[in-house]
């Protein structure tokens, strides 16, 4: 009786063995992978964090450059590089550390452009990764011409319809600029009704 009684002792000592190692090995585990997840995430946060300062610095650098002459900003893709302590164009993009910057600049109209400022890296787990900033710059240095002194309106065949003379007609309107198209959204008309009495 008393050697059965120790054989089921020792056995039930071996199972709480197992079970602890098997525990121990869980739980070193779910502690390892936090150790490693919480540094990917970490390095991960820093080179979003980097490539931003990157990018908005692509976009104030673009702008010392429009700065300098609006007709600097040439469509397409380009790099930058610092020269003679001005920000200049250089390439299609440029490298700093792990980080490609690419500023892309495409017209909008005349006196108006649209910049995007990309910068990519790979992560050091094999991941591809973006970010990007948009802008729009205008050369504030063209004159402003306002759009009536282009626009020639003919009232020499307007008349009132009938009935009620509350139809005006005949009206032309003509665009004059050679280079400038505009649309009208909205017109406005208001006349005074004149009635002369023949006696």
């Amino acid at each position: 009786m008393v050697f059965t009684k120790k054989l089921n002792q020792d056995g039930f000592s071996l199972v709480e063995i197992l079970l602890s190692i098997s525990l121990l090995v869980l739980i070193t585990g779910a502690i390892v992978g936090a150790v490693i997840y919480g540094q990917q995430s970490a390095v991960l946060s820093g080179s979003r964090i980097r490539a931003a300062a990157l990018a908005e610095e692509g976009i104030e650098a673009t702008k010392n450059i429009k700065d300098q002459n609006f007709l600097n900003l040439s469509d397409g893709d380009h790099g930058l590089a610092i020269s003679s302590n001005h920000w200049v164009f250089s390439g299609t993009e440029d490298l700093t550390g792990i980080f490609r910057r690419k500023i892309n600049i495409s017209s909008l109209t005349d006196d108006t452009k649209k910049v995007v400022s990309t910068v990519t890296w790979d992560n050091p787990f094999g991941q591809n990764n973006l970010v990007s900033l948009t802008t729009y710059m205008t050369d504030w240095t063209v004159p402003y011409v306002p759009l009536i002194d282009y626009l020639d309106i003919n009232i020499a065949g307007a008349k009132l319809e009938k009935p009620g003379y509350d139809i005006l007609v005949g009206i032309i309107l003509k665009n004059t600029s050679p280079d400038r198209s505009f649309t009208i959204a909205k017109i406005k008309v208001s006349w005074v009704s004149i009635v002369s009495q023949i006696n």
